[in-house]
């Protein structure tokens, strides 16, 4: 939600969603959730989200967000997340 300091995560096919809070009740207004490369739901189970203070890792086995870096949006902007990842072919 955008003004509230959580992400919420829906189980497909149920009608309820688990909030779960992030690190600071300052932390609002998400702008990105993406999936780590590779992710699973049972072996990799991390989102990144990108908010107004911050970008957290989400748990969604153990329903925790933990802190990656604390780095503010400017105002005014749209500010997307970008990751680079080095893929080795191999």
């Amino acid at each position: 939600m955008w003004g509230e300091a959580a992400a919420y995560l829906c189980i497909k096919g149920e009608k309820t969603a688990i909030r779960i809070n992030c690190p600071s009740s300052e932390e609002t207004q998400c702008t990105d959730l993406v999936e780590v490369p590779d992710f699973n739901a049972k072996s990799n189970p991390y989102l990144i989200m990108r908010n107004n203070k911050a970008i957290n890792l989400i748990d969604t086995i153990n329903m925790k967000i933990y802190r990656l870096a604390l780095t503010s949006n400017q105002r005014g902007t749209v500010p997307k997340m970008s990751l680079l990842f080095d893929q080795k072919e191999g």
